[in-house]
């Protein structure tokens, strides 16, 4: 089954687990180093990289299968056209559990973190060109923001739910 695709590669899942296909070749990708099996609940590809969030953490791997690095938390994120940025909020459950409210922007060459703030818990969020949009839920409302590395604009709230990204 098709679970992740991008320009260069793409990822399926088999019983076996994740391979990345990609110009050359099929590559396996390993989310656990016992061999113990993994419940994938995104995988996103983006130019050279591929970006996995299982178990509550979330992995990143060159398109030839091998890991660059990881961290627990921030399941809920998009991974930018080109693989460079995984940009990842806080959902109800993480804030919950203790992790700090705001925006991260995840560096998946250098391991680098940018964060600025934003409030409430992050519901979708998406990059769409150069821009990063993501839906936050405040309780009562929701609120769609556009987003870099140095703020976030408002640009709408709904009441209710009923707003969310695809």
């Amino acid at each position: 089954m098709l679970v992740g695709a991008g320009e260069r590669a793409y990822v399926v899942q088999r019983t076996s687990g994740l391979l990345v296909v990609d110009a050359a070749g099929v590559h396996p990708i390993s989310l656990t180093s016992d061999g113990a099996s993994a419940e994938v609940s995104s995988v996103q590809v983006g130019g050279d990289t591929v970006s996995v969030a299982s178990d509550g953490t979330v992995q990143f791997f060159n398109a030839d299968g091998t890991r660059r690095s990881g961290f627990l938390g921030g399941v809920v994120g998009a991974l930018s056209a080109d693989g460079t940025t995984y940009a990842y909020a806080p959902t109800v459950d993480e804030l919950a559990n203790g992790m700090k409210p705001g925006l991260n922007f995840y560096d998946t060459t250098t391991g680098k973190l940018r964060r600025t703030s934003l409030d409430g818990a992050v519901d979708s969020i998406v990059w769409r060109g150069g821009d990063l949009l993501l839906v936050t839920d405040q309780g009562a409302e929701r609120t769609l923001w556009r987003c870099k590395t140095r703020g976030c604009e408002n640009l709408f709230e709904a009441p209710g739910n009923s707003l969310t990204l695809r």
